[in-house]
């Protein structure tokens, strides 16, 4: 693959961007959509290869779309049982949205169920999904031997019925989940729970990571008329959910807030100002959580309203660089920010460090691992311990930064390489995961001149 020249600026940045839907609303609303009784239309939906993935994934399941562009509208069909196999083969890509969400639901319509994805997502946690679907009457095979790169789709595991469930039986079933890995695998849970005859109860032991995406299921669960009750001990969080069939209407899917973070951090890294429209006054994204972290870290950030809704003005003086500050943020609750605010923290004089991130090893690589080697190579300093990152220098030297098939570890060099120039990226195309559009984003961003914004403070 080519390698990407990362474009460097010396000058702030000031403008407006637009960015693309959420995958993870997207995710959901797909998921949902497929499971109810009549069509539904989806606005703003993201079009990149994980939710391309959900889609044909759901399509071997019987659900149809049909997107129009010129609208930006997705027109979901739903799921038809009796075009079902009793054996059924999807394919994830590296996409837990997809291999852990659509494993619970495949399993309502089918006997056997396959599921192939990228080589790297044989290193992607799935055995505690499995061992609840254990609970339901299911035996399951993982196939976790390393293979190389370019052996494209590979099997990752299977899943059939071993004990079927007793369709007469009137108590709710019960599983219990262990989510300190992933949050995934309780929201896959909750996402098909409603399918099954009695409905589901689901006992989650804590800690419960990333607990903002199950925020955001169980707020997608709520828009689409699903019953739910949610109880709370010290030791878990027991949710039931009867049983019934998602009703939505149409839903347009909000900005992705994750995916603002390296535009975010270019401001903060140049100086400068960045309108961004469409920020929601209230939503479950974990990247909602950028407006904190962008002024701990120096910066202004501000509501701005235009003509067709919110958005959010950040605006940055430079030099915040230089700060020699030691800060430290706790991000297990928004897990997935860590990439972008680890290249923040690689180009600050002061020390960082950032905690309860043990879970990202598990993530699209070992993004801890990942993340030191590419600082250290970029000439820093930082260490990772079990579920921190600790950064003691800032990157001198260019040099090319491995992205290791993560879409947030390929942003993470291209906003190295604004303050460093001579930075490249050695795969940057797998910013498609999640946002297809990014280098044009990018190559936006540092144009002499951004559009100009509309939105007024």
């Amino acid at each position: 693959m080519p390698t990407w020249n990362a474009p460097s600026v010396n000058t702030p940045i000031a403008g407006a961007l637009a960015l693309p839907g959420s995958k993870s609303l997207t995710n959901r609303f797909l998921i949902l959509a497929a499971q109810g009784s009549h069509e539904v239309t989806i606005q703003q939906p993201l079009e990149a290869r994980d939710t391309q993935l959900m889609q044909a994934a759901l399509g071997a399941l019987g659900a149809s779309f049909d997107f129009d562009d010129k609208t930006q509208s997705l027109r979901i069909v739903p799921i038809n049982k009796q075009a079902v196999p009793k054996e059924l083969t999807i394919e994830g890509g590296l996409a837990g949205t997809v291999i852990r969400f659509l494993t619970p639901l495949a399993l309502q319509y089918c006997e056997k169920l396959t599921v192939l994805g990228d080589p790297a997502a044989r290193k992607r946690p799935i055995r505690p999904l499995l061992n609840s679907l254990a609970q339901l009457g299911y035996d399951f095979e993982v196939f976790e031997e390393p293979v190389p790169d370019e052996a494209g789709p590979v099997p990752l595991f299977e899943v059939r019925k071993s004990t079927p469930l007793n369709a007469e039986d009137t108590s709710p079933n019960r599983v219990d989940v262990e989510a300190k890995a992933s949050s995934q695998f309780l929201s896959a849970l909750l996402l098909s729970a409603a399918g099954w005859p009695q409905g589901l109860e689901i006992c989650a032991k804590r800690p419960i990571i990333s607990g903002t995406h199950v925020d955001m299921t169980l707020d997608s669960l709520t828009q689409a008329g699903i019953t739910l009750q949610v109880e709370e001990t010290a030791e878990s969080v027991t949710y039931r959910v009867a049983p019934g069939r998602p009703q939505l209407d149409q839903m347009t899917v909000e900005a992705d807030l994750s995916n603002a973070g390296p535009f975010i951090a270019a401001i903060w890294a140049c100086g400068g100002k960045l309108a961004i429209p469409n920020w929601p006054a209230q939503t479950t994204q974990a990247g909602d959580y950028w407006r904190e972290l962008f002024s701990i870290l120096g910066g202004k950030v501000s509501t701005a309203t235009e003509d067709h809704g919110q958005g959010a003005v950040f605006t940055a003086p430079e030099g915040l660089r230089t700060n020699e500050e030691y800060l430290e943020f706790d991000l297990q609750a928004h897990g997935e920010l860590t990439p972008t605010l680890a290249a923040m923290a690689a180009l600050r004089q002061g020390k960082t460090k950032i905690t309860g991130i043990g879970h990202l090893r598990g993530h699209e690589t070992d993004r801890l691992a990942a993340i030191v080697n590419e600082v250290k190579r970029l000439g820093g300093e930082a260490e990772a311990g079990e579920d921190f990152l600790l950064f003691h220098a800032p990157v001198t030297t260019p040099a090319q930064v491995h992205a290791y098939h993560d879409h947030r570890m390929a942003t993470f060099g291209a906003i190295i390489g604004l303050v460093l120039p001579g930075v490249q990226v050695d795969d940057i195309d797998a910013t498609t995961k999640t946002m297809p559009t990014f280098k044009d984003l990018w190559a936006q961003l540092v144009a002499p001149a951004l559009p100009e914004s509309n939105l007024s403070e």
